[in-house]
């Protein structure tokens, strides 16, 4: 119901986004190994330095990421793009940059879960980030619920917020 440039768009902007995230979310699963070998080895009052550590490299990955997306228009001149598909894989990346601290944190934090014995609790948040997705896309997207209607950059908006309640609910619960 969009039409042909926004479903273009999206696909072509998400995966440039994700490729410069996976390298920062993997900097972040990297936390596992070290939470884990100190509750492990019964050092508990060393974690939360841990963690600490790793919350300065997820919000430091902001500024890498929006430096990151300013090469869009490199990658929409060799793609070809016409203007209109170009313009909205450019707010889409222009808005959903900024869930980068977000959910690297909720990575972060997911590490942590696991490395103390908990996969529950992180599975259960991966859902409800996705399920808040979900619906969010469905409002923003399309206007319901009271919400307008802002189509690409709606989808951006609604990732964004999705991945907001993500770390607010994982840290929030964080011992």
């Amino acid at each position: 119901r969009l039409g042909t440039a926004p479903l273009a768009a999206v696909p072509l902007a998400a995966i440039t986004y994700m490729t410069g995230w996976v390298l920062a979310v993997g900097l972040m699963r990297n936390a596992i190994a070290f939470c884990a070998r100190a509750y492990g080895a019964g050092r508990l009052g060393e974690i939360g330095g841990i963690v600490a550590h790793y919350h300065v490299l997820a919000l430091a990955a902001l500024p890498v990421l929006l430096l990151y997306v300013q090469a869009w228009p490199l990658l929409a001149g060799i793609g070809r793009l016409d203007a209109l598909t170009d313009s909205l894989a450019r707010t889409y990346l222009d808005i959903r940059v900024w869930d980068v601290p977000f959910s690297l944190l909720t990575a972060l934090y997911s590490a942590f879960y696991q490395a103390t014995g908990n996969s529950r609790f992180p599975m259960a948040v991966s859902g409800i980030v996705v399920g808040t997705n979900i619906v969010l896309d469905y409002a923003l997207i399309f206007g319901h619920f009271g919400l307008p209607a802002l189509g690409v950059a709606g989808s951006a908006l609604a990732t964004v917020l999705a991945q907001v309640a993500g770390a607010a609910l994982i840290m929030g619960t964080s011992h």
